[in-house]
Order: structure tokens, then sequence, then C-alpha cells
């Protein structure tokens, strides 16, 4: 024989069916919570051992004796200064930072050719 249930009877059987399962899915979420922080602190403590090898690993280092080319910045060719060239430029009253550019020198290094010459310039 079946009994057909009013509203209120089926609300109050399901809530408390429902009452029973929250409890049972909090003592389950509870345990994998504890499994989870327990996994989670083993990855923790793995990660620094891992990075103590690391640390091991990297005193010395084996190469084949073979070490490719490090990028070095350019240095800027010497430039062979021309005397007469100077004397020309010094005739034509040229100042020496005028001199250096033209030249692609210094202005140190004209001035000391200049000095070599027996140039003085004001």
């Amino acid at each position: 024989m079946k009994l057909e249930l009013t509203k209120e009877q089926i609300e109050q059987l399901t809530k408390v069916e429902v009452e029973k399962l929250n409890a049972t899915y909090a003592i389950k979420k509870e345990k994998l919570e504890l499994k989870f922080k327990a996994a989670l602190a083993k990855l923790e403590e793995s990660k620094k051992a891992d990075i103590e090898k690391l640390k091991g690993k990297f005193k010395f280092i084996e190469y084949s004796g073979k070490v490719g080319k490090v990028a070095v910045p350019e240095r800027k060719k010497r430039v062979k200064l021309d005397p007469v060239k100077i004397q020309e430029m010094v005739e034509q009253k040229k100042s020496v930072k005028e001199m250096a550019e033209e030249l692609n020198s210094t202005e140190a290094s004209i001035r000391a050719k200049l000095g070599r010459m027996g140039i003085k310039m004001r």
C-alpha cells in the first residue's frame, strides 16, 4: 500500500535527508582538506630539498675546453694622424675639436700630436 505524502511531509523528509548529506559531506571535506594540506606540505619540503641539491650541483661546472666567443664591445681603431693634414688644419685656424671630428679621433690625441709637432694652440 502506498500513501501519498503532502508537500509539508515531503519537505520535512527532504530537509532531514539534506542535513544528513551535509554532515556526511562536511566530514569528507575536512578529511580531503587535511590530506591536501599534508600533500602540499610534503610538496613544499620536496621543493626545498631539490633547491638545496641544485645549489650543490653548480659548485663546479665541467666544460669541454671549447669556450664560445664572448661579446666584447668594439674598440675604436687607432687612427694614424697625418702631420701634413694637421698642419693644413692649423693653417686654416680650425679648433682642436673640429680637427678631432674631421680626423675621427679624440681631442686628447690631437693635442698630443700637436705637442709632438711643436705646434701650440691657443
